[in-house]
């Protein structure tokens, strides 16, 4: 009985350092494809595509689509305040982030955050990109 606890015990070591040395899927940035996280001290650039679409420039040259869910009226009413919900200064997705008009206090609802590829950024208007 000792023993078989002991396989059993070696066996779960053994799945555990196999799990821990595998690399994830979400991990893996598609090639081309920019970080899917990036830091608020990081954006050099933000510029509203109509009242539903922001796009957002890094340092690193990364570009990034943010949809709201509604309009958020950033054009007429002034700059963006971006704030991740969490501590770290970090963004990672759409829930992630609290996004605010700043003349008028309005709440923009982000809905989808997308990293984009440099043939993505391509596609985008001049006029659209920050």
């Amino acid at each position: 009985m000792l023993q078989l606890v002991r396989i059993a015990a070696g066996l779960g070591a053994a799945v555990a350092a196999l799990g821990a040395t595998l690399p994830t899927a979400e991990a893996q940035p598609s090639p081309g494809r920019a970080p899917p996280c990036f830091y608020t001290t990081q954006i050099e650039n933000t510029r509203m595509a109509g009242d539903r679409v922001l796009y957002i420039r890094t340092s690193a040259r990364n570009y990034y689509r943010m949809d709201f869910a509604g309009s958020c009226d950033a054009q007429a009413n002034g700059p963006l305040i971006i704030h991740p919900v969490g501590d770290t200064g970090q963004i990672c997705s759409a829930i992630g982030v609290d996004v605010s008009v700043r003349e008028t206090g309005q709440r923009c609802l982000p809905s989808h955050l997308t990293p984009l590829t440099p043939d993505e950024v391509a596609q985008v208007p001049k006029r659209d990109l920050p």
